[in-house]
């Protein structure tokens, strides 16, 4: 072999290793690329993968789409000009919180093991979206987001957030549910209705085989109809039918 062939396999082995991803550093599973409308506004110019739906090229401040336990990278064309920070997003730039920030002004949670941000200085940042980080994002009313620093008042959007546990997901509402006993001494009550020739009176499905009568909230003793019987020859999960 050549002295120069033998050059070119070892500058084809070192380009290698430059653009592999476990010496760069953690791989991504989602990439934006914003540009910038002067200093009024991100654009989004490019993303991957190309075939999900993570947003419409050439929007402004565009909506960026979230999950759960998803890598991402952002990279910021002009990331000198307009430095990319991920937010507790509150009403205004005022009340933002900081959580994570390219360039030399730290977020809260850089520090993360789990997030595992990475900013090397070229207009690239990388962080994984972890539950903790979705709770700091949302805590005090605040919303998941983003802006440019510099220009924090204009700059700036939202993300959504997928993934999440079915708790999270549902709204606190207004109305207050209480819990009340009504009777005591069932095995397995499965259903509840009120007496149609007897108000006040309630009918409940024991599922031990019983139908037992609640009266002025009081359990009777005697059942209105024991089918012990039947229910043991049918089987708990189809007792209730042979009453319907």
């Amino acid at each position: 072999m050549s002295a120069r062939a033998n050059r070119l396999i070892q500058l084809s082995v070192a380009l290698s290793c430059l653009i592999s991803p476990a010496v760069f550093g953690q791989t991504y599973d989602v990439a934006w690329t914003l540009g910038n409308v002067g200093f009024s506004a991100y654009r989004l110019d490019a993303f991957t993968p190309t075939a999900a739906e993570l947003g419409t090229l050439g929007a402004q401040n565009p909506t960026l789409a979230l999950e759960l336990g998803t890598r991402y990278q952002v990279r910021i064309v002009d990331f000198g000009s307009h430095p990319f920070e991920v937010l507790a997003k509150g009403a205004s730039a005022s009340a933002d919180r900081v959580l994570l920030s390219m360039g030399s002004t730290p977020g809260t949670f850089e520090s993360d093991p789990e997030v595992k941000w990475e900013d090397p200085g070229q207009g690239i940042v990388r962080f994984t979206l972890t539950g903790a980080l979705y709770k700091a994002m949302t805590a005090d009313g605040r919303i998941p987001g983003y802006r440019c620093r510099p220009h924090a008042s204009i700059m700036r959007g939202d993300f959504t957030v997928a993934g999440l546990p079915i708790a999270e997901r549902i709204g606190k509402s207004a109305i207050r549910i209480d819990l009340q006993t009504v009777a005591s001494g069932l095995t397995a009550p499965v259903a509840l209705v009120p007496d149609p020739g007897q108000p006040g009176r309630l009918m409940v499905v024991d599922q031990a085989g019983t139908i037992r009568v609640i009266a002025d909230g009081q359990l009777q003793t005697q059942p209105f109809l024991d089918a012990t019987h039947q229910r043991n020859d049918l089987g708990p999960g189809r007792f209730m039918g042979q009453f319907r």
